[in-house]
C-alpha cells in the first residue's frame, strides 16, 4: 500500500512536534500543502520528475536555493526525494488580473530581470537548459513513436517549428523561471515574492 501524499509529509524527521496540514489547490505537476509546526507555517511542495515536459526536481531545488541567495523567494527549509519544503510566505497570491496593473508590472518586471541575470550566478550543480523549440522537436518525436492519429499533421508542424526557431535567431542566454503563472507571486503587503 502506498502512502498519501500527507502521510509522506508527515513522517519526515525535519518536524518539531506533531504538524497540520492544509492543502493549497492548483498545484498542475504537484501536490502542495501549508504545513504549521510548532506554530511556524511551511510551504510543502511534492511532486516527482516527469522527464516528458522537462521537469526535473533538481532543478526546481537548485533553482529554488538560488531564488532565495538572491531575495527572490523565500528560503529553503527543508528537502528530500520529491519533497521541497519552504518558509511560508503570508501574503496574497496574484491572479491574472492583478499582474495586468501597472503596480505589479513595475515590480515584476524588475524581478523577472533580478531573475535572468542573477540567479545564474548562483545556481550550485547541475542546470537544465529549457529551449521551447527543442521541447517542441521533442513532443513531435514522442507522438511519431507513439504511433499518434495526428502524425500526418506532424511534418508541418516540424516545419512551422524550424520557421519559428529561424525567426527568432541569436539569443542570449538567461536564467528564466519558466513557469511565470500569476499565482507564482505572492504579495506580503510590502513586497513580492516569486515562487
Amino acid at each position: 500500500m502506498s502512502k498519501t501524499a500527507e502521510d509522506q509529509i508527515r513522517e519526515l524527521d525535519f518536524w518539531r512536534g506533531n504538524v497540520t496540514l492544509e492543502p493549497i489547490s492548483g498545484g498542475i505537476t504537484n501536490q502542495n500543502f501549508v504545513v504549521t509546526d510548532q506554530g511556524q507555517k511551511f510551504f510543502v511542495r511534492l511532486g516527482d520528475d516527469i522527464p516528458l515536459h522537462g521537469v526535473m526536481r533538481f532543478n526546481e531545488l537548485g533553482a529554488s536555493i538560488a531564488a532565495a541567495k538572491v531575495g527572490l523567494s523565500p528560503n529553503v527549509a527543508h528537502h528530500a526525494p520529491g519533497i521541497l519544503i519552504l518558509n511560508f510566505i503570508e501574503g496574497k497570491t496574484l491572479s491574472e488580473a492583478d499582474i495586468r496593473q501597472d503596480a505589479y508590472l513595475e515590480q515584476i518586471l524588475p524581478m523577472l530581470h533580478r531573475c535572468h541575470r542573477d540567479l545564474a550566478q548562483q545556481i550550485r550543480g547541475p542546470a537544465l537548459i529549457f529551449w521551447v523549440f527543442h521541447v517542441i522537436r521533442d513532443y513531435l518525436g514522442t507522438l511519431e513513436d507513439d504511433g499518434s492519429r495526428m502524425s500526418h499533421m506532424l511534418p508541418a508542424l516540424r516545419e512551422k517549428g524550424r520557421t519559428l526557431e529561424a525567426a527568432v535567431g541569436s539569443v542570449d542566454l538567461v536564467y528564466g523561471h519558466n513557469d511565470l503563472l500569476a499565482a507564482n507571486f505572492i504579495d506580503d503587503g510590502s513586497r513580492l515574492w516569486l515562487i
